[in-house]
């Protein structure tokens, strides 16, 4: 790309300025951060409050409207709050806490392979492509009203009767089209909120009631346009059937849960004793109802959107679920002296999901020493020390419909009969949830009045009996069995520290920090006989990608692929210079070892506060699709470098008589060992290289670390002086402040990625980009 001259895309296509003309091919180093547009969040928020000797009450209201990144996304969310507590007598106390979100949106939430964005962008793209020619080219069409495409046919491949061969896009639409001829809303209304009414019996005793509720509807609603259909080839963009018909589906549903809470609390103090006490009960019930339908097979008519215009016989469901638990508890603690405490806590669930008869039981004692105030006198500089120890057990809930065997309807009948299937899995019939039993260690101090100090947690959790699927013989009729099974062992350390190094008159600074360090999770069992089951898989996980896997004696989540054999630490080579590949190579842990975060906080002359917040994360491992597919289709910068001569990599690579490289020879030069261990070197045509990793099934080029430091939140607030500026009449209080979040990767150990965004447990298969932003706020009291 030397400023040639060549025709573009867009020039094949009639009716706008640049038809039939040639343009510069240079290259857009910015073409891909040019399509994300700015997302802009308006925030707006109302707030009355009131309060008087038996009455507390405040009423809010919050506008949130937020345009996204990607063309015709946006968000717009009203939330209504109330609140309010009233003294009725000397013994009754109601309160009141009433909440209502209304929110619309549209938005594609695609992000994985062969997206239309970041699924062409870092993988199958181009790096001469002008996205502002895209923007503004974004309706032009064939003569036949075919999307226009950068990624047409040959010209030679044009076919009379096939329009959509001859001028639609191969596998990718121009962004902008895709975008303006997809609407995927949807709308939400949720009510949540709680009424409790507390009597208080005596000093000693008070017993509260509490109704709560959190309601939930949604209704939404995706059409890809004919459009679409009639411009393309090979492109799977229906999310319904993974194919490139024209479609319109809904979705609606109703969730609706409830709560019903008795207290009785117990609080007193005899002599050195400190007596707390709790019990009660709680009812919760849960409902969800939803009716799902989609066209299939593309519309009969174009462009009418409504289910009736399917071209075949619609898909559609529906769900109802309804869930109950009844569960009483208790909670005790005593303190003697006020330094040495023991408490418990029993609990246990009656639920819908469990066998009959059958219940759950968690369990949890701790006791805490404060040995501070024993050693005042003699070690002066210890403002606070505890010692604290702990151990729970939790036993998990089965999900509905987890327990029973499962028979679905075919809503197609044959020759007017109802066909039913039965279920693949046969469900042991003692199935209970898993068992997590977790012990803790823990010491806090703080010295020098509290100027600094530290809490260390150890801790040890052990989650086993996991519900599993294990395969069986077919001949027993079933294909899996789900058995409790499983033990998962873990073990690390928690820190949080702070420390004021500058506390003076004019300017605080406040230090704190956390450090998670994992040391131990280790896979101890999953079934008799199994000694592995996959975890977290993307797309052609099942062929050359990576995968993550729970392996027996290995650590939780190892990643597993294609590798590159290796010689005492050096690449074996074929005799074309190519890897040799290892089968199932463990790349490590996707979880990192080291997590945590630093938070300083810097108040200057009591009008200014600045807040900078560091996160941090060492070791693990990710998988990057984009980045295999990238570096084959020749995207990625590592593909059009320079070897070591000097020469751009995608040279043809020449050799003399010796086979030794000739100056202007390119090539990759690729060192290593051949199959007797002697030491070879080859110079390797680029593309034969690259591409090598897809077609020898190797994921290794592509895995990737995870370790990251990064300035999450950058804030400067002031607090307005309203009566120096005369206007404290009117204004109570007045805080103008600049937030930045996400403003600075500081370090990224993989260069070209922000490890800090990937959000799958394996890795990415086209992510969606992660964002910076900078925004400001004013907050007024009146």
């Amino acid at each position: 790309m030397a400023g040639q001259e060549y025709i573009p895309w867009y020039a094949w296509y009639p009716g706008h300025e640049y038809s039939f003309k040639t343009a510069k091919l240079t290259p857009q180093p910015t073409n891909v951060r040019d399509f994300w547009e700015t997302g802009v969040t308006r925030t707006t928020n109302v707030a009355f409050s009131k309060a008087t000797d038996n009455l507390n009450m405040r009423v809010s209201y919050t506008n949130l409207d937020i345009k996204g990144i990607t063309p015709n996304e946006y968000l717009r969310r009203h939330t209504l709050n109330a609140n309010l507590t009233a003294e009725l007598s000397s013994r009754f106390t109601l309160g009141v806490n009433f909440n209502y979100i209304a929110e619309n949106r549209n938005t594609e939430s695609d992000d994985g392979y062969s997206n239309q964005t970041t699924g062409t962008f870092g993988q199958w793209f181009h790096r001469d492509l002008d996205i502002s020619k895209m923007r503004e080219l974004r309706s032009i069409t064939s003569p036949e009203g075919v999307f226009a495409s950068w990624n047409k046919n040959n010209p030679d491949a044009f076919t009379p009767g096939n329009p959509a061969k001859s001028w639609g896009g191969n596998y990718w639409f121009n962004p902008y089209q895709y975008f303006d001829n997809i609407n995927n809303s949807n709308r939400r209304d949720r009510i949540f909120g709680d009424v409790s009414l507390t009597y208080k019996i005596n000093n000693d005793f008070k017993v509260k009631a509490t109704y709560r509720k959190q309601q939930l509807t949604v209704n939404s609603e995706a059409i890809y346009k004919s459009a679409l259909q009639s411009s393309a080839n090979q492109m799977s963009f229906n999310p319904w059937e993974g194919n490139a018909f024209a479609g319109y589906g809904v979705n609606n549903s109703f969730s609706d849960r409830q709560n019903y809470e008795g207290l009785l609390s117990y609080s007193k103090k005899y002599k050195s004793f400190q007596f707390n006490a709790n019990g009660g009960f709680d009812i919760l019930k849960t409902t969800f109802r939803g009716v799902n339908a989609n066209t299939v097979g593309g519309l009969s008519a174009p462009n009418l959107y409504a289910l009736a215009n399917s071209k075949n016989p619609i898909n559609y469901g529906n769900t109802r679920q309804n869930f109950i638990r009844r569960g009483l508890f208790v909670r005790a603690d005593i303190g003697f002296r006020n330094f040495l405490f023991v408490e418990g806590s029993y609990r246990r669930d009656y639920t819908s999901t469990e066998p009959i008869d059958n219940y759950i039981d968690s369990k949890s004692g701790g006791l805490s020493f404060v040995f501070s105030d024993l050693i005042r006198n003699t070690v002066p500089f210890i403002s606070y020390g505890k010692i604290r120890g702990s151990i729970g057990q939790l036993l998990n809930t089965l999900g509905i419909g987890q327990l029973n065997a499962l028979y679905t309807i075919n809503p197609q009948q044959y020759n007017g009969n109802i066909l039913t299937s039965a279920p693949n899995n046969l469900v042991d019939p003692a199935l209970q949830g898993a068992t997590n039993v977790e012990k803790e260690l823990g010491l806090e101090m703080r010295f020098m009045k509290n100027r600094f100090g530290f809490n260390v947690t150890y801790w040890d959790r052990t989650n086993k009996d996991f519900p599993v699927n294990v395969t069986v013989t077919g001949t027993t009729g079933y294909t899996a069995v789900s058995r409790n099974a499983g033990e998962l062992a873990k073990q690390g350390w928690d820190v949080t520290a702070f420390v004021k190094p500058i506390q003076s008159k004019n300017f605080d600074w406040d230090i704190s920090g956390t450090w998670g360090y994992l040391t131990k999770n280790e896979v101890v069992s999953i079934f008799p006989g199994i000694n592995r089951l996959v975890l977290s898989s993307g797309a052609f996980s099942t062929s050359f990608a990576a995968y993550s896997v729970n392996q027996v004696g290995s650590q939780w989540g190892e990643m597993f692929g294609g590798g590159i054999k290796k010689v005492n630490g050096v690449p074996e080579l074929t005799s074309n210079g190519l890897y040799v590949r290892e089968a199932d190579v463990n790349f490590g842990s996707v979880l990192p070892q080291y997590t945590g975060g630093v938070q300083n906080t810097f108040n200057i002359f009591k009008n200014f506060t600045v807040n900078v917040n560091i996160d941090y994360s060492y070791g693990g491992k990710f998988f990057s699709l984009s980045d295999f597919w990238g570096t084959f289709s020749g995207l990625t910068a590592r593909t059009a470098g320079t070897n070591d001569i000097g020469n751009p990599v995608r040279n043809p690579v020449e050799l003399d008589g010796s086979g030794n490289p000739l100056p202007h020879s390119g090539g990759v030069h690729v060192f290593g060992v051949d199959n007797t261990g002697k030491a070879v070197d080859y110079y390797v045509d680029a593309q034969t290289y690259y591409h090598q990793f897809q077609g020898r099934v190797i994921a290794e080029n592509s895995i990737y670390d995870l370790t990251f430091v990064k300035l999450r939140e950058l804030s400067i607030g002031y607090k307005v002086p309203v009566e120096k500026l005369g206007i404290g009449r009117y204004v109570k209080t007045a805080i103008f402040s600049v937030v930045s979040r996400n403003p600075w990767l500081i370090y990224s150990k993989t260069k070209g990625f922000d490890p800090s965004e990937i959000s799958n447990v394996y890795g990415e298969d086209g992510q969606l980009p992660g964002t910076r932003s900078v925004g400001v706020n004013l907050k007024l009291g009146f």
